[in-house]
């Protein structure tokens, strides 16, 4: 992952967001948060999107998917049971298994959260890793998860990035406001 870098994001309270402006070959990062429904939202069909993660049987469930532009007109379309979505455009991901190894934990209802430790499936620094919490109602807050950089924190979800390679990801507790409900993934 030489040269990984942050571009843009953007959120909505809805099951679909306008991605934000990108370039052929950015790479996308979408995901799906349902706090109605005890299954996981759907990956939106038609737009080349690959699942990497999804989860269900419990209130607060997600999906976390990717592709690669085609173009610079990309669409999102429609995650079908999201109540809320976001999407992310970095540079520099590797095209082949972007995500390496992946783990997706959540908690639901907890003033602080637990980002465990992880063994990255590169150890060269090309690893990274994505947090994200969202919340029912209201505002999140989600203080400085160490090592990353809080990249949007709008409606009611909040996202951060290491944003660069790393060889070990630590246990890293994060406080949160509110009942929160937190995922992550590497």
């Amino acid at each position: 992952m030489s040269g990984l870098s942050y571009v843009n994001a953007a959120q909505a309270l809805s099951n679909t967001v306008s991605i934000p402006t990108h370039e052929q070959g950015d790479f996308i990062l979408g995901i799906a948060i349902s706090n109605t429904a005890f299954s996981a939202p759907s990956t939106p069909s038609g737009q080349n999107w690959s699942t990497e993660i999804s989860t269900g049987g419990f209130l607060n469930s997600g999906t976390l998917f990717y592709k690669f532009a085609q173009n610079d007109s990309e669409s999102f379309g429609t995650a079908t049971g999201a109540d809320q979505v976001l999407v992310a455009i970095y540079k520099g991901v590797r095209r082949s298994d972007p995500f390496g190894t992946s783990s997706f934990d959540g908690a639901v209802g907890v003033s602080t959260y637990n980002f465990g430790s992880m063994t990255m499936e590169e150890t060269d620094n090309s690893s990274w890793m994505i947090g994200w919490g969202y919340t029912e109602a209201g505002s999140p807050t989600f203080s400085a998860i160490s090592g990353t950089t809080q990249r949007l924190a709008s409606g009611r979800i909040t996202f951060a990035d290491t944003a660069l390679g790393l060889n070990s990801w630590s246990n890293t507790s994060a406080s949160l406001g509110g009942s929160f409900t937190t995922q992550n993934a590497n």
